[in-house]
Order: structure tokens, then C-alpha cells, then sequence
């Protein structure tokens, strides 16, 4: 884990492996399961965004926008979650994530 961190959205079907992450936040749920509601969610503009360490997924951020009367337009963070190994790295991968999370034109 001595690469550079990099952070993107995630396809659907990048979502199994996403899991290996969510699992220690979202630990009652099964793959299927999450699979399944991350996949309802997604109609409701839910988005996954993995962070990447020589190509390995080291952590995810489950986010979706929102407007509401109090704060207008910004994005939800439902889900924020460093793998084991990238703990100790945790500000850089957490600061990747959100920027990669951001909705387009903000």
C-alpha cells in the first residue's frame, strides 16, 4: 500500500467488490443483499465512489444528493468506510473520496 490513492464512482457491476469494504460498516447485511439494495437505491441517484491503491479498492463512500429547505442542494453521506489496511492513510483516502464524491458542477 505504498501507491498513490485515487478515487472514482463506481459501475454497478464494481459493486461485489465494494462490498469487501462496506462489510465492516454494514456488517448485518450479505453480499446479495447489498447488492440488491444498492441497486434500489441507485433510482434514487445513490452512487458509490471507491478509493483505489494500486488498483486495489481500500475504501467507499456511499452518497446520494439531496435539496432540502434547510441547506438547498448537497450530497448525503450514507456510507463512509476505510478498509483495514488504508486506517493508517486515512485522511488522504477520506479527502479522495470526497472529492470524487462531489456532484457534477459543484
Amino acid at each position: 500500500m505504498n501507491g498513490q490513492l485515487t478515487a472514482r464512482r463506481l459501475a454497478p457491476s464494481e459493486r461485489a467488490n465494494a462490498f469487501r469494504i462496506v462489510v465492516h460498516l454494514r456488517a448485518h447485511l450479505g453480499e446479495a443483499e447489498f447488492i440488491s439494495r444498492a441497486g434500489r437505491q441507485s433510482y434514487f441517484s445513490y452512487e458509490l465512489v471507491g478509493a483505489f491503491d494500486d488498483g486495489r479498492i481500500v475504501g467507499v463512500l456511499g452518497m446520494r444528493p439531496v435539496h432540502t429547505l434547510a441547506r438547498g442542494s448537497h450530497l448525503h453521506v450514507d456510507d463512509l468506510v476505510t478498509g483495514e489496511a488504508a486506517r493508517n492513510r486515512r485522511r488522504p483516502c477520506l479527502d479522495d473520496l470526497c472529492r470524487s464524491g462531489r456532484a457534477p458542477g459543484a
